[in-house]
């Protein structure tokens, strides 16, 4: 790490992807592109910035677009399977000042209802659950059905400081407050009755 310290972009980098990797929503299933299972968030510091992602979770996902109030996410994350591709980072962004894994292994995002606004678009009110805090998050989303089963691609900024995670600056270097997330996850398969929302 030491080495790191001596190298401000490098530096720069880690700290941001410790602070930017409080969240990042992933999700793998067969069948699907890796555009749609991969999932990033993007955070800022110095100029620079950074992906993370999250390697273990649970989530169910059902959202049928002939009924979207009905839809609902129920998704929880191992925040201790946290990387950036940076060991350094790892560390930080693990560590009791931004995730706190030790106190705080998972994290969860819940959200019940979507609000139709176009064609294949729709917003959701969710409840994200970081560090013990709770806050209401709203997420954007964009609706495909792909091999008979919805593919939720979402985008929605958080304020990290709301949550704890981190400082305004760290050893010097300011840290974004806003992370920017992007997630893509895939819901159970639809009835072959229930038709695509156009592209």
């Amino acid at each position: 790490m030491s080495g790191m310290m001596r190298n401000p972009k490098s530096l720069a980098l880690m700290l941001l992807a410790a602070a930017a990797g409080i969240l990042l929503l992933a999700n793998r299933q067969d069948g699907i592109r890796p555009w749609d299972r991969d999932v990033a968030f993007v955070a800022g510091a110095g100029g620079f910035k950074a992906e993370g992602s999250v390697k273990d979770y649970k989530s169910v996902v059902q959202f049928n677009p002939n009924a979207p109030e009905q839809a609902s996410i129920h998704l929880t994350l191992d925040m201790r399977s946290t990387t950036t591709g940076f060991r350094a980072a790892d560390e930080v962004a693990l560590s009791e000042e931004f995730l706190d894994v030790e106190r705080h292994p998972t994290a969860k995002l819940t959200a019940k209802g979507a609000k139709l606004i176009s064609d294949g678009r729709y917003v959701m009110d969710a409840e994200l659950t970081l560090k013990g805090v709770t806050k209401t998050v709203r997420i954007p989303l964009l609706v495909q059905i792909k091999e008979g089963a919805p593919v939720l691609k979402g985008a929605a900024s958080v304020n990290r400081l709301d949550f704890g995670v981190g400082a305004e600056e760290y050893r010097g270097y300011a840290l974004d407050k806003e992370v920017q997330l992007a997630f893509a996850l895939v819901g159970e398969k639809l009835n072959e009755a229930i038709s695509p929302p156009k592209p």
